[in-house]
């Protein structure tokens, strides 16, 4: 709610991304986990296809290689940013978030994402396809490394779009403060203090 069309532009603006088209994102730490090179090939596969624009926020091990590649395939279609302080301002101006990641629990970034209303196409790790398939928020990947399917899912999602107010609700219900709390005191406490 605190983010108006004007807002969204002015942080697009502000990144360098282009206002009018939809926003791909990649947000994690460029670390063999997360496969953020199965992201870099993601973008090879849309190259020539308007209306798409694709952003990665993140640094770590893997950022030299991932320039190297960007640089090597001549990508004109993303946007980089090793930092970004306001990371609702990512989520906001998102149309899909995409987590490749080869494991994982329970990534902030996913259940983050779907609070702000956006939709997800995550590998099938950890909770992912739980957390998904409760709020009904995304395409969870079946096999890591499958970058035709990772395509196939952003395609879908920006074509289907998901029922944002049903999906924030369902997160505010299940991994909320207060519902995260009520749960911790009844293990702490017992039954009776829940």
């Amino acid at each position: 709610a605190d983010y108006s069309v004007e807002r969204g532009l002015q942080i697009k603006q502000k990144l360098g991304v282009p206002v009018e088209k939809k926003l791909v994102t990649f947000c994690a730490r460029l670390h063999p986990q997360k496969r953020p090179l199965d992201f870099i090939e993601l973008v090879r596969r849309f190259t020539g296809e308007d209306g798409i624009h694709f952003l990665m926020v993140g640094d770590g091990p893997l950022a030299l290689e991932v320039e190297k590649q960007i640089v090597r395939i001549g990508l004109k279609n993303l946007t980089r940013c090793k930092f970004y302080t306001q990371i609702s301002d990512i989520y906001a101006i998102t149309d899909v978030m995409v987590l490749p990641s080869e494991y994982e629990a329970m990534p902030l970034v996913i259940l983050e994402t779907l609070a702000m209303g956006k939709p997800v196409v995550a590998t099938d790790v950890g909770h992912i396809r739980d957390v998904v398939g409760i709020t009904h928020g995304g395409i969870v990947v079946p096999n890591i490394g499958d970058v035709a399917a990772l395509r196939m899912g952003v395609l879908q999602s920006l074509r289907d779009p998901v029922d944002s107010a049903a999906m924030r609700q369902v997160i505010d219900q299940r991994f909320g403060v207060s519902h995260i709390a009520r749960q911790y005191l009844q293990v702490w406490l017992g039954e009776n203090h829940a």
